[in-house]
């Protein structure tokens, strides 16, 4: 694998993994979550970044790579912040 692809899908990864804590935590916070939600939460959305994942480190141009790097850094700001 070239630099340019190892790059973005590794920011992809780190931030994907910030993303699944702060998703835990707001689906924590809603009222009458059970941990069972909270669980699965964390589940879906490790799934959604292990794809996200391999698709910018596959099979994505690189462009869109770091694209992808931007939005989901972007998104996390946007949950920390509403939070």
């Amino acid at each position: 694998m070239e630099f340019a692809r190892i790059v973005p899908a590794a920011l992809v990864g780190i931030g994907g993994l910030l993303g699944v804590l702060v998703a835990m935590a707001q689906a924590r916070d809603r009222r009458r979550a059970s941990n069972g939600s909270v669980i699965l939460t964390g589940l879906t959305v490790l799934l959604a970044v292990v794809c996200l994942t391999v698709l910018v480190a596959s099979v994505l141009p690189v462009l869109a790579g770091w694209g992808v790097a931007f939005l989901l850094a972007m998104t996390i700001l946007a949950l920390l912040h509403a939070h």
